[in-house]
């Protein structure tokens, strides 16, 4: 398969609070984030590959001492391939998972996931559009 290399790599995020509003005591707290990777690849020579897993990790933002969000963790998946020779191509993949946010609910101590939310039909905006909808 030739030299391969793997690569890990990580890293942590805290930031401090912040003053809302000049009015207001109550400070804003992101919460921590942590950020992982771990990847193998292979330079083409005739044919190179990489494929990478990348995990995303959010704390919960606090407001005054109460929960307020918590943004979805996410996990990745990536991967491609690359050929050299009378041709040269590449193909890459991926996939992207990630956990619902959180947020404040009004009347509750505690954080509710996000809703679910179906987007609005697309308008046809042309007489093709149109046309192809009605088809449907």
């Amino acid at each position: 398969v030739g030299e391969a290399h793997l690569t890990l790599g990580g890293g942590y995020l805290y930031r401090g609070a912040y003053r809302v509003l000049a009015v207001d005591d109550a400070d804003y707290q992101y919460g921590s984030e942590f950020y992982g990777r771990l990847g193998l690849s292979r330079a083409p020579q005739s044919v190179g590959f990489g494929i990478a897993l990348e995990v995303r990790a959010f704390g919960k933002d606090n407001y005054d001492g109460l929960e307020v969000f918590q943004a979805g963790n996410t996990v990745a998946v990536t991967g491609h391939l690359r050929f050299i020779g009378e041709w040269r191509g590449s193909i890459g993949v991926g996939l992207l998972i990630r956990s619902k946010s959180k947020i404040a609910a009004t009347g509750t101590a505690s954080l509710t996931e996000e809703a679910v939310v179906t987007p609005p039909p697309v308008m046809p905006t042309t007489a093709g559009q149109r046309r192809i909808q009605e088809c449907v």
